[in-house]
C-alpha cells in the first residue's frame, strides 16, 4: 500500500487533538507538561550540553506519555465496565503506579544531569 499524506495527515491531526483533549481535561497531565517545560527550559538555562539535553527531553516526556496511556486507558476500562469491579480498580491502579515509576525515574535521571550545573565547585 502506497504511502498517503492525507491519512498521515488525519493521523497527526488526531493525535494533536488527544492531546489538546488531554491538557483540557486532565490535572495530572497539565501538571506533567508543565513540569517537564521548566526541566528543559532549566536545563537550558544551566547550559547542559546537546546530548544531556536529550536525555532530559525524553525523560520529561516520557512522564506526561506514560499519563496519556493511563488516562486512556481508564477511559477503556470505565467504558468496559462502568461499575466498580475489582479488577477495573486494580487496572487503573496499576497504570497510576506505572506513571508513579516513570515520574521517580525521569526526576532521578533530570536530577543527575543538571545536578553537575547546580553545584558550584569551591
Amino acid at each position: 500500500m502506497p504511502f498517503s499524506f492525507k491519512k498521515f495527515a488525519v493521523s497527526l491531526r488526531r493525535a494533536a487533538t488527544a492531546v489538546v483533549t488531554a491538557l483540557q481535561e486532565e490535572q495530572n497531565f497539565r501538571f506533567q507538561v508543565i513540569a517537564g517545560v521548566v526541566a528543559i527550559a532549566g536545563s537550558i538555562w544551566l547550559g547542559v550540553d546537546s546530548l544531556e539535553l536529550a536525555i532530559v527531553i525524553g525523560a520529561a516526556v516520557a512522564v506526561p506519555t506514560m499519563e496519556l496511556v493511563n488516562s486512556a486507558t481508564e477511559r477503556l476500562v470505565d467504558m468496559a465496565q462502568p461499575r466498580v469491579h475489582h479488577y477495573a480498580a486494580a487496572v487503573k491502579n496499576m497504570m497510576a503506579g506505572a506513571v508513579l515509576l516513570t515520574a521517580v525515574a525521569a526526576t532521578l535521571v533530570i536530577l543527575l544531569v543538571v545536578w553537575p550545573y547546580l553545584v558550584v565547585a569551591p
